[in-house]
């Protein structure tokens, strides 16, 4: 039997984590599952760190961490009758693919 795969995203934080629970409790009634959930830690705010070492370099450390990121992947069987869900869009590797074959072509044809 075929089955359908959604991933969701979620900001791991108290709000994120509200709207993760109610997502999943919501989406249980039509049946998805979770098959996995990971999350993806957040990462030194470089911007605001580099200013802060320039005055003393441990300071650099002050300047925190981004909210990390839940990542929830629901599963469910594909139901009959019903279409199956596909991305709407292009893949975000096709999309820079052919923006630098373009970039590419330009720049062989100056």
């Amino acid at each position: 039997m075929a089955l359908e795969f959604q991933t969701l995203k979620f900001s791991n934080d108290r709000v994120g984590l509200k709207e993760k629970d109610n997502a999943i409790t919501r989406l249980s009634v039509e049946d998805w599952r979770i098959e996995s959930e990971s999350i993806v830690q957040g990462h030194m705010k470089g911007g605001q760190g580099c200013c802060l070492a320039t005055i003393c370099l441990p300071m650099g450390f002050l300047a925190g961490r981004t909210t990390g990121e839940i990542v929830v992947t629901l599963v469910r069987d594909a139901r009959p009758g019903e279409k199956p869900l596909v991305p709407t869009q292009p893949a975000w590797g096709a999309t820079v693919g052919r923006s630098c074959a373009r970039l590419v072509r330009r720049l062989v044809n100056r």
